[in-house]
């Protein structure tokens, strides 16, 4: 009955959080702004309290530039501050972000934020670039990983950013709501894996809970 009641507060929760992670939805990248539907179907809600990772791919235009993304959600069993310790060790990175073929730690910037240089994806297809995260605590357990494509470095992709956001919910879980919006710049060769490059890119929640079940021997 404990239970019972535990995972309905837990689903009322993760209904609010979610219409409010689509609102968050909102990129300043070349005055980047885009506003989503925030409601999520009952059938979604049901999915994320199963296991399963429920994703919404987008792609917009913006000022002549073309952003792929979207937006991303999944139920970790461990709470904020042991995810977001995991989304803040650049050691973890081959386990919790897709294909990555090569990983550098460079730097801690002024300001505090790591600064690490990637190589992601495919013999075929695959790029490299320097990106900047900044962790940041919020009231009420919550937090926030963000993560942004440095400029002053060699990238072979235009620009990309987006954040985790981390929801504490009842029985010490931890609501991902991922957002990642990408610019992959001029070339018809891009253009081609275009989907490929999407859906790989909004996998970061499902490898975060794989992580984690794996840590737990599930």
């Amino acid at each position: 009955m404990k239970q019972a009641a535990q995972r309905m507060l837990g689903t009322v929760v993760i209904r609010r959080m979610l219409a409010l992670a689509f609102a968050w939805l909102v990129m300043t990248a070349a005055s980047l702004a885009h506003a989503y539907d925030p409601a999520l179907s009952q059938e979604e809600i049901e999915r994320l309290e199963r296991g399963e990772v429920v994703t919404h791919p987008d792609t917009l235009k913006q000022d002549g530039r073309r952003w792929i993304g979207g937006v991303s959600f999944a139920i970790i069993d461990a709470p904020p501050s042991e995810v977001g310790d995991v989304l803040e060790n650049v050691d973890n990175y081959r386990e919790i972000l897709p294909r990555v073929r090569e990983l550098r730690w460079i730097a801690i910037s002024r300001a505090g934020d790591a600064i690490v240089e990637l190589e992601q994806g495919t013999s075929l297809a695959h790029g490299r670039y320097t990106i900047g995260i900044r962790r940041e605590r919020e009231p009420h357990g919550a937090e926030m990983v963000r993560f942004w494509i440095d400029g002053r470095f060699r990238r072979d992709i235009a620009d990309a950013r987006g954040w985790f956001r981390l929801e504490p919910i009842p029985g010490d879980r931890t609501l991902i709501s991922y957002v990642i919006m990408i610019d992959l710049g001029p070339g018809l060769f891009k253009r081609l894996f275009e989907d490929k490059i999407r859906n790989s890119a909004l996998r970061p929640p499902l490898l975060v809970r794989r992580y984690f079940d794996n840590r737990a021997g599930r």
